[in-house]
Protein backbone atom coordinates (compact mmCIF):
# COMPACT_ATOMS: atom_id res chain seq x y z
CA UNK A 1 0.00 0.00 0.00
CA UNK A 2 1.48 3.62 -0.82
CA UNK A 3 1.31 6.05 1.49
CA UNK A 4 1.26 9.75 0.77
CA UNK A 5 3.64 11.42 3.17
CA UNK A 6 3.34 15.14 4.39
CA UNK A 7 5.74 18.03 2.43
CA UNK A 8 4.77 20.45 5.40
CA UNK A 9 4.69 19.92 9.32
CA UNK A 10 1.04 17.61 10.13
CA UNK A 11 0.30 16.50 13.63
CA UNK A 12 -0.03 12.59 13.28
CA UNK A 13 -3.97 11.83 14.24
CA UNK A 14 -6.06 8.59 14.30
CA UNK A 15 -8.11 7.41 11.22
CA UNK A 16 -11.87 5.73 11.08
CA UNK A 17 -11.71 3.90 7.70
CA UNK A 18 -15.04 3.57 8.25
CA UNK A 19 -16.14 7.08 7.25
CA UNK A 20 -15.12 9.53 4.29
CA UNK A 21 -13.25 11.61 6.26
CA UNK A 22 -11.60 9.75 9.02
CA UNK A 23 -13.71 11.00 11.53
CA UNK A 24 -15.34 8.68 14.15
CA UNK A 25 -18.70 9.82 14.84
CA UNK A 26 -21.84 8.09 16.73
CA UNK A 27 -23.49 7.99 13.35
CA UNK A 28 -20.39 6.12 11.42
CA UNK A 29 -20.07 3.83 14.12
CA UNK A 30 -24.20 2.93 14.09
CA UNK A 31 -23.52 2.62 10.13
CA UNK A 32 -20.29 0.25 10.84
CA UNK A 33 -22.40 -1.95 13.03
CA UNK A 34 -26.17 -2.38 12.14
CA UNK A 35 -27.15 -4.40 9.15
CA UNK A 36 -27.39 -2.65 5.70
CA UNK A 37 -30.18 -3.58 3.35
CA UNK A 38 -30.71 -2.66 -0.67
CA UNK A 39 -32.43 0.45 -0.42
CA UNK A 40 -36.03 0.42 -2.07
CA UNK A 41 -36.74 3.07 -4.13
CA UNK A 42 -40.57 3.45 -3.68
CA UNK A 43 -39.87 4.87 -0.44
CA UNK A 44 -38.80 8.44 -2.24
CA UNK A 45 -42.95 7.93 -4.12
CA UNK A 46 -44.27 6.76 -1.15
CA UNK A 47 -44.15 8.94 1.63
CA UNK A 48 -44.96 12.12 0.55
CA UNK A 49 -46.43 15.21 3.00
CA UNK A 50 -49.68 15.89 0.24
CA UNK A 51 -50.39 12.03 0.15
CA UNK A 52 -52.73 10.94 3.36
CA UNK A 53 -51.04 8.89 5.79
CA UNK A 54 -53.37 6.13 5.62
CA UNK A 55 -53.03 5.63 1.97
CA UNK A 56 -49.44 5.77 2.39
CA UNK A 57 -49.46 3.11 4.68
CA UNK A 58 -51.80 0.62 2.85
CA UNK A 59 -49.54 1.15 -0.18
CA UNK A 60 -46.33 0.27 2.31
CA UNK A 61 -48.25 -2.75 3.77
CA UNK A 62 -49.54 -3.94 0.45
CA UNK A 63 -45.74 -4.04 -0.98
CA UNK A 64 -44.26 -5.55 2.41
CA UNK A 65 -47.04 -8.09 1.81
CA UNK A 66 -48.22 -7.09 5.42
CA UNK A 67 -51.66 -6.70 4.12
CA UNK A 68 -53.94 -10.19 5.93
CA UNK A 69 -55.22 -11.33 2.85
CA UNK A 70 -56.19 -14.90 2.33
CA UNK A 71 -52.90 -16.17 0.66
CA UNK A 72 -51.33 -14.35 3.87
CA UNK A 73 -53.45 -15.22 6.44
CA UNK A 74 -53.04 -18.92 5.78
CA UNK A 75 -49.34 -18.32 5.51
CA UNK A 76 -49.38 -17.77 9.11
CA UNK A 77 -51.08 -21.08 9.60
CA UNK A 78 -54.62 -19.89 9.86
CA UNK A 79 -57.19 -22.26 7.99
CA UNK A 80 -59.59 -20.48 5.75
CA UNK A 81 -61.46 -21.35 2.62
CA UNK A 82 -60.44 -18.96 0.06
CA UNK A 83 -62.42 -17.45 -2.26
CA UNK A 84 -61.88 -13.71 -4.10
CA UNK A 85 -65.12 -12.20 -3.33
CA UNK A 86 -64.71 -9.41 -5.36
CA UNK A 87 -64.81 -11.71 -8.28
CA UNK A 88 -67.54 -13.12 -7.40
CA UNK A 89 -66.28 -16.40 -8.81
CA UNK A 90 -65.97 -19.29 -5.97
CA UNK A 91 -62.63 -21.33 -8.50
CA UNK A 92 -60.83 -18.10 -7.95
CA UNK A 93 -58.68 -18.04 -4.48
CA UNK A 94 -57.45 -14.63 -3.10
CA UNK A 95 -54.18 -14.12 -3.46
CA UNK A 96 -52.87 -10.16 -2.65
CA UNK A 97 -51.38 -10.00 -6.26
CA UNK A 98 -54.79 -11.32 -7.59
CA UNK A 99 -56.56 -8.85 -5.49
CA UNK A 100 -55.05 -5.43 -6.49
CA UNK A 101 -53.98 -6.69 -10.24
CA UNK A 102 -55.27 -9.83 -11.25
CA UNK A 103 -59.19 -9.31 -10.12
CA UNK A 104 -61.83 -8.12 -12.71
CA UNK A 105 -62.93 -5.33 -9.98
CA UNK A 106 -59.25 -3.81 -10.03
CA UNK A 107 -58.78 -4.17 -13.48
CA UNK A 108 -62.27 -2.15 -13.91
CA UNK A 109 -60.12 0.76 -11.54
CA UNK A 110 -56.74 0.53 -13.23
CA UNK A 111 -58.18 1.01 -16.44
CA UNK A 112 -60.62 3.80 -15.85
CA UNK A 113 -57.58 5.42 -13.59
CA UNK A 114 -55.52 5.17 -16.46
CA UNK A 115 -57.73 6.23 -19.03
CA UNK A 116 -58.46 9.81 -17.14
CA UNK A 117 -54.78 10.42 -17.16
CA UNK A 118 -54.28 9.21 -21.20
CA UNK A 119 -52.52 5.85 -20.05
CA UNK A 120 -53.45 2.03 -21.29
CA UNK A 121 -52.48 -0.58 -18.63
CA UNK A 122 -49.81 -3.04 -19.87
CA UNK A 123 -50.33 -6.39 -18.56
CA UNK A 124 -49.27 -7.05 -15.21
CA UNK A 125 -49.30 -9.75 -12.50
CA UNK A 126 -47.42 -9.02 -9.27
CA UNK A 127 -48.29 -5.53 -7.05
CA UNK A 128 -44.59 -4.72 -7.54
CA UNK A 129 -44.80 -4.33 -11.30
CA UNK A 130 -48.22 -2.17 -10.66
CA UNK A 131 -46.49 0.07 -8.28
CA UNK A 132 -43.08 0.49 -10.73
CA UNK A 133 -45.44 0.93 -13.81
CA UNK A 134 -47.01 4.08 -11.42
CA UNK A 135 -44.25 5.61 -10.39
CA UNK A 136 -42.44 5.00 -13.84
CA UNK A 137 -44.62 7.62 -15.32
CA UNK A 138 -43.14 10.86 -17.12
CA UNK A 139 -45.39 13.63 -16.34
CA UNK A 140 -45.03 16.72 -15.18
CA UNK A 141 -44.30 17.63 -11.77
CA UNK A 142 -48.22 18.55 -11.13
CA UNK A 143 -49.87 15.99 -12.74
CA UNK A 144 -47.32 13.23 -11.54
CA UNK A 145 -48.56 14.03 -7.86
CA UNK A 146 -51.85 14.15 -8.49
CA UNK A 147 -51.08 10.71 -10.12
CA UNK A 148 -49.09 9.36 -7.41
CA UNK A 149 -51.78 10.51 -4.50
CA UNK A 150 -55.06 9.17 -6.87
CA UNK A 151 -52.98 5.62 -7.37
CA UNK A 152 -52.51 4.95 -3.74
CA UNK A 153 -56.33 5.83 -2.81
CA UNK A 154 -57.40 3.27 -5.42
CA UNK A 155 -54.88 0.67 -3.69
CA UNK A 156 -56.73 1.81 -0.42
CA UNK A 157 -60.14 1.58 -2.25
CA UNK A 158 -59.88 -1.80 -3.20
CA UNK A 159 -58.92 -2.69 -0.11
CA UNK A 160 -62.22 -1.00 1.70
CA UNK A 161 -64.54 -2.53 -0.97
CA UNK A 162 -63.08 -5.78 -0.14
CA UNK A 163 -63.69 -5.03 3.52
CA UNK A 164 -67.11 -4.01 3.38
CA UNK A 165 -68.23 -6.95 1.09
CA UNK A 166 -66.73 -9.62 3.52
CA UNK A 167 -67.48 -8.12 7.01
CA UNK A 168 -70.77 -5.95 5.90
CA UNK A 169 -71.63 -7.71 3.04
CA UNK A 170 -72.01 -4.67 1.02
CA UNK A 171 -72.06 -4.89 -2.56
CA UNK A 172 -69.13 -3.57 -4.49
CA UNK A 173 -70.34 -0.72 -6.92
CA UNK A 174 -67.93 0.20 -9.29
CA UNK A 175 -70.10 3.20 -10.20
CA UNK A 176 -69.52 4.36 -6.31
CA UNK A 177 -65.80 3.83 -6.16
CA UNK A 178 -65.57 6.19 -9.33
CA UNK A 179 -67.48 8.98 -7.81
CA UNK A 180 -65.92 9.06 -4.42
CA UNK A 181 -62.08 8.66 -6.62
CA UNK A 182 -63.36 11.77 -8.71
CA UNK A 183 -64.32 13.93 -5.18
CA UNK A 184 -60.89 12.24 -3.88
CA UNK A 185 -59.48 13.84 -6.87
CA UNK A 186 -60.53 17.15 -6.91
CA UNK A 187 -59.82 17.41 -3.31
CA UNK A 188 -56.61 16.10 -3.61
CA UNK A 189 -55.62 18.44 -6.15
CA UNK A 190 -55.53 21.78 -3.76
CA UNK A 191 -52.42 20.22 -2.20
CA UNK A 192 -50.25 18.78 -4.76
CA UNK A 193 -47.47 20.60 -5.59
CA UNK A 194 -45.89 21.27 -8.87
CA UNK A 195 -46.20 22.63 -12.02
CA UNK A 196 -47.20 21.83 -16.10
CA UNK A 197 -43.74 21.44 -17.60
CA UNK A 198 -45.96 19.88 -21.31
CA UNK A 199 -49.19 20.12 -23.46
CA UNK A 200 -50.70 17.65 -23.07
CA UNK A 201 -50.29 17.33 -19.32
CA UNK A 202 -52.42 20.81 -19.03
CA UNK A 203 -54.92 19.15 -21.37
CA UNK A 204 -55.36 16.37 -19.20
CA UNK A 205 -55.80 18.71 -16.11
CA UNK A 206 -58.32 20.52 -17.95
CA UNK A 207 -60.08 17.51 -18.81
CA UNK A 208 -60.04 16.41 -15.03
CA UNK A 209 -61.70 20.06 -14.44
CA UNK A 210 -58.31 20.90 -11.84
CA UNK A 211 -56.49 24.24 -12.12
CA UNK A 212 -53.07 23.83 -13.73
CA UNK A 213 -50.12 25.70 -12.57
CA UNK A 214 -47.30 27.40 -14.39
CA UNK A 215 -43.83 26.93 -13.33
CA UNK A 216 -41.40 30.22 -12.46
CA UNK A 217 -39.97 31.84 -15.54
CA UNK A 218 -36.49 30.16 -15.59
CA UNK A 219 -33.62 32.51 -15.95
CA UNK A 220 -31.42 32.53 -19.33
CA UNK A 221 -27.66 33.11 -18.93
CA UNK A 222 -25.43 32.69 -21.90
CA UNK A 223 -22.50 30.09 -20.29
CA UNK A 224 -18.92 30.17 -22.50
CA UNK A 225 -15.64 29.39 -21.97
CA UNK A 226 -13.55 32.09 -20.14
CA UNK A 227 -9.60 32.52 -21.63
CA UNK A 228 -7.41 33.13 -18.51
CA UNK A 229 -5.16 36.80 -18.42
CA UNK A 230 -2.03 36.05 -21.19
CA UNK A 231 1.01 34.14 -19.71
CA UNK A 232 -1.53 32.46 -17.45
CA UNK A 233 -2.93 28.63 -17.94
CA UNK A 234 -6.20 27.75 -17.51
CA UNK A 235 -7.18 24.02 -16.59
CA UNK A 236 -10.64 22.89 -16.31
CA UNK A 237 -11.19 19.53 -13.90
CA UNK A 238 -14.15 17.15 -13.52
CA UNK A 239 -14.65 13.72 -12.10
CA UNK A 240 -17.41 11.19 -12.48
CA UNK A 241 -19.10 8.17 -10.49
CA UNK A 242 -21.21 5.76 -12.51
CA UNK A 243 -23.57 4.82 -9.61
CA UNK A 244 -21.91 7.35 -6.77
CA UNK A 245 -20.24 5.44 -5.26
CA UNK A 246 -19.36 3.20 -8.80
CA UNK A 247 -16.78 2.91 -11.33
CA UNK A 248 -14.90 6.59 -11.02
CA UNK A 249 -12.77 8.29 -13.00
CA UNK A 250 -11.14 12.04 -13.67
CA UNK A 251 -10.03 14.31 -16.10
CA UNK A 252 -8.81 17.72 -16.85
CA UNK A 253 -7.57 20.13 -19.88
CA UNK A 254 -5.29 22.83 -19.73
CA UNK A 255 -5.58 25.90 -22.01
CA UNK A 256 -4.10 29.29 -22.65
CA UNK A 257 -5.69 32.81 -23.92
CA UNK A 258 -6.01 31.69 -27.34
CA UNK A 259 -7.60 28.09 -26.04
CA UNK A 260 -4.47 26.80 -27.01
CA UNK A 261 -4.82 23.00 -26.20
CA UNK A 262 -1.42 22.48 -23.47
CA UNK A 263 -2.41 19.16 -22.55
CA UNK A 264 -4.65 16.96 -21.05
CA UNK A 265 -5.44 13.76 -18.48
CA UNK A 266 -7.59 10.99 -17.60
CA UNK A 267 -7.37 8.63 -14.79
CA UNK A 268 -9.43 5.68 -13.75
CA UNK A 269 -9.83 5.33 -9.87
CA UNK A 270 -11.90 2.33 -9.30
CA UNK A 271 -14.87 2.24 -6.87
CA UNK A 272 -15.03 5.72 -5.51
CA UNK A 273 -17.71 8.51 -4.77
CA UNK A 274 -18.32 11.42 -7.05
CA UNK A 275 -16.59 13.94 -4.64
CA UNK A 276 -13.78 11.62 -4.68
CA UNK A 277 -13.03 12.00 -7.96
CA UNK A 278 -13.74 15.58 -8.53
CA UNK A 279 -11.10 16.06 -5.83
CA UNK A 280 -8.68 13.96 -7.12
CA UNK A 281 -8.56 15.51 -10.42
CA UNK A 282 -7.73 18.84 -8.46
CA UNK A 283 -4.87 16.82 -6.99
CA UNK A 284 -3.67 16.22 -10.25
CA UNK A 285 -4.16 19.26 -11.93
CA UNK A 286 -2.39 20.86 -9.08
CA UNK A 287 0.57 18.58 -9.30
CA UNK A 288 0.52 18.59 -13.38
CA UNK A 289 1.08 22.15 -13.37
CA UNK A 290 3.58 23.01 -11.06
CA UNK A 291 5.49 19.99 -11.93
CA UNK A 292 5.45 21.55 -15.95
CA UNK A 293 6.24 25.15 -14.50
CA UNK A 294 3.13 26.45 -15.11
CA UNK A 295 2.85 28.92 -12.31
CA UNK A 296 -0.08 31.31 -13.46
CA UNK A 297 -2.49 28.68 -12.91
CA UNK A 298 -6.30 29.53 -13.06
CA UNK A 299 -8.67 26.39 -12.05
CA UNK A 300 -11.76 25.77 -12.30
CA UNK A 301 -14.66 23.09 -11.62
CA UNK A 302 -18.22 22.27 -12.01
CA UNK A 303 -18.28 21.38 -8.24
CA UNK A 304 -19.21 23.91 -5.99
CA UNK A 305 -17.97 21.80 -3.16
CA UNK A 306 -14.89 21.35 -4.14
CA UNK A 307 -14.72 25.37 -4.72
CA UNK A 308 -15.69 25.52 -1.46
CA UNK A 309 -12.62 23.21 -0.10
CA UNK A 310 -10.33 25.22 -1.71
CA UNK A 311 -11.84 28.62 0.07
CA UNK A 312 -12.26 27.03 3.71
CA UNK A 313 -9.95 24.71 6.35
CA UNK A 314 -13.59 23.77 7.94
CA UNK A 315 -14.21 21.08 5.52
CA UNK A 316 -12.54 18.12 5.18
CA UNK A 317 -11.39 15.84 1.58
CA UNK A 318 -11.42 12.08 2.38
CA UNK A 319 -9.30 10.76 4.87
CA UNK A 320 -7.22 8.99 2.19
CA UNK A 321 -6.54 12.03 0.06
CA UNK A 322 -5.89 14.05 3.37
CA UNK A 323 -2.08 14.12 2.93
CA UNK A 324 -1.93 14.95 -0.74
CA UNK A 325 -4.52 17.87 -0.45
CA UNK A 326 -2.43 18.88 2.25
CA UNK A 327 0.44 18.85 -0.33
CA UNK A 328 -1.47 20.32 -3.13
CA UNK A 329 -1.84 23.41 -0.87
CA UNK A 330 1.70 23.83 -0.37
CA UNK A 331 2.07 23.99 -3.95
CA UNK A 332 -0.85 26.77 -4.37
CA UNK A 333 1.07 28.87 -2.05
CA UNK A 334 4.41 28.78 -3.98
CA UNK A 335 1.94 29.72 -7.13
CA UNK A 336 -0.07 32.56 -8.74
CA UNK A 337 -3.49 30.73 -8.38
CA UNK A 338 -6.99 31.24 -8.76
CA UNK A 339 -9.88 29.20 -9.07
CA UNK A 340 -13.47 29.26 -9.83
CA UNK A 341 -17.34 27.50 -10.26
CA UNK A 342 -17.98 26.95 -13.65
CA UNK A 343 -21.34 25.36 -14.98
CA UNK A 344 -21.19 21.59 -16.44
CA UNK A 345 -21.96 23.09 -19.91
CA UNK A 346 -18.59 24.87 -19.97
CA UNK A 347 -17.10 21.66 -18.77
CA UNK A 348 -18.46 19.46 -21.59
CA UNK A 349 -14.02 18.48 -22.87
CA UNK A 350 -13.18 17.62 -19.30
CA UNK A 351 -15.87 15.33 -18.58
CA UNK A 352 -15.09 13.66 -22.10
CA UNK A 353 -11.29 13.22 -20.93
CA UNK A 354 -12.46 11.51 -17.85
CA UNK A 355 -15.12 9.34 -19.77
CA UNK A 356 -12.15 8.54 -22.36
CA UNK A 357 -10.03 7.17 -18.97
CA UNK A 358 -12.69 5.42 -16.72
CA UNK A 359 -11.27 2.11 -17.40
CA UNK A 360 -7.35 2.71 -17.85
CA UNK A 361 -5.01 1.57 -14.75
CA UNK A 362 -2.55 4.25 -15.27
CA UNK A 363 -2.58 8.06 -15.26
CA UNK A 364 -2.91 8.93 -19.19
CA UNK A 365 -1.35 12.49 -20.67
CA UNK A 366 -2.15 13.77 -24.05
CA UNK A 367 0.52 15.99 -25.39
CA UNK A 368 -2.18 16.39 -28.40
CA UNK A 369 -5.70 16.36 -28.49
CA UNK A 370 -7.38 13.12 -28.73
CA UNK A 371 -8.79 12.64 -32.43
CA UNK A 372 -12.03 11.04 -31.37
CA UNK A 373 -12.90 14.04 -28.85
CA UNK A 374 -12.16 16.77 -31.67
CA UNK A 375 -15.57 17.16 -32.08
CA UNK A 376 -16.24 18.18 -28.51
CA UNK A 377 -13.26 20.73 -28.06
CA UNK A 378 -14.57 22.92 -31.18
CA UNK A 379 -17.44 23.02 -30.18
CA UNK A 380 -16.30 23.95 -26.54
CA UNK A 381 -14.37 26.18 -28.11
CA UNK A 382 -16.51 28.14 -30.31
CA UNK A 383 -20.25 27.81 -29.36
CA UNK A 384 -21.65 29.37 -26.26
CA UNK A 385 -24.62 27.47 -24.07
CA UNK A 386 -27.55 28.32 -22.58
CA UNK A 387 -28.47 27.10 -19.15
CA UNK A 388 -32.08 27.94 -17.54
CA UNK A 389 -31.46 28.11 -14.02
CA UNK A 390 -34.01 29.48 -11.32
CA UNK A 391 -34.30 32.90 -10.95
CA UNK A 392 -32.71 33.02 -7.54
CA UNK A 393 -29.34 32.00 -7.62
CA UNK A 394 -25.84 33.04 -6.83
CA UNK A 395 -22.56 32.72 -9.23
CA UNK A 396 -19.80 32.40 -7.08
CA UNK A 397 -17.39 35.36 -8.61
CA UNK A 398 -13.52 34.75 -9.84
CA UNK A 399 -10.74 35.24 -7.05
Amino acid sequence: MSLTLPRVYSQDHLVWKGSGDGILSLKASYNYLRTSYELQMWCNYLWKKFIPPKFSMTVWRILQHRIPSDDILRSRGICIVSVCALCDNASVSETMDHLFVECVFAQQIWRWLSSLFRLKLPPLYYTSELWDWIVSRRFSPQLFNLWLTISCYAFYSIWKTRNRLRFEDEKPSFRQVQMDTMAHLHFFAKFCPGFVRYGMDRDILVDLGIPWQLGKAPKIIILSWRPPPIDWIKVNTNGLAKGNPGPAACGGVFRNYYGDFFGGFGLALGHQSSFFSKIMAVILAIEIAYNNGWLNLWLESDSLLVVQLLLSDSLLPPWTLHNRWLNCKNLISKMNFRWTHAFREVNSVADALANLDLFCDSLHWWSTYPSSLVACYCSAAIFCSLRAVSPVFMLLPAI
